[in-house]
C-alpha cells in the first residue's frame, strides 16, 4: 500500500511517450528477423543485395529502439529525458529556458523542446513532439505538451520564462 507522500508524488508526475512504440513493437523483430537470415545466408555463401540490405536493416534495429522507446518524465525534482541507451536529468532549478525548435534533417523532421542549462548546454527531450506535416490537432496537442512544461519549470522555479 502506498503511502500519502508516495501518492503526491505520483499525482505530480507527467510521462510523455514517442508515438512509434507500437510500430516499433512491430517492425524491429521483421527487421531482426530479416538481418538474421541475411546473415546466414551470406555465412553460407548465397549474398544478394537483398541480403546486404537485409544485414543493414538488422543493424538499424537497435537505433529504432532507442529513438522509438524515448521518454520524458516530470516530477518535483526536474525533467528526466529517457531513452534505453542514455539517460539524462535537468534539475528545474538548472533550467535556463524551455524552446520548441524545429529539428530537421533531409526534409524530415519534427517540432521538439529543447532545454537549455545555466551551466551551457542543451538537452533535446525525446518526447512530446510533432512531425513537420502533421494536422493540427497534433500540432495544438503538442503545443499544449510544451506549454504544459513551461508552466511546471515556472511553478518549481518562479521563473517567468525570459
Amino acid at each position: 500500500m502506498a503511502s500519502g507522500d508516495e501518492e503526491a508524488r505520483e499525482a505530480t508526475r507527467v510521462e510523455y511517450r514517442t508515438p512509434e512504440r507500437k510500430r516499433a513493437l512491430l517492425f524491429s523483430p521483421l527487421l531482426l528477423g530479416w538481418g538474421i537470415v541475411s546473415l546466414v545466408r551470406v555465412r553460407l555463401g548465397h549474398f544478394s543485395g537483398l541480403d546486404a540490405l537485409g544485414l543493414t536493416m538488422g543493424a538499424l534495429v537497435p537505433f529504432l529502439l532507442n529513438i522509438s522507446f524515448g521518454k520524458t518524465v516530470l516530477d518535483d525534482t526536474g525533467i528526466h529525458a529517457w531513452r534505453p541507451l542514455w539517460r539524462r536529468t535537468v534539475r528545474w532549478q538548472n533550467v535556463r529556458s524551455i524552446t520548441t525548435e524545429e529539428k530537421s534533417s533531409g526534409g524530415h523532421g519534427a517540432h521538439r523542446i529543447r532545454v537549455r542549462r545555466h551551466q551551457g548546454g542543451a538537452v533535446w527531450l525525446p518526447a512530446p513532439y510533432a512531425a513537420i506535416r502533421t494536422s493540427k490537432e497534433e500540432a495544438a496537442r503538442f503545443a499544449a505538451q510544451a506549454a504544459e512544461i513551461t508552466v511546471r519549470w515556472q511553478a518549481h522555479t518562479n521563473a517567468d520564462g525570459a
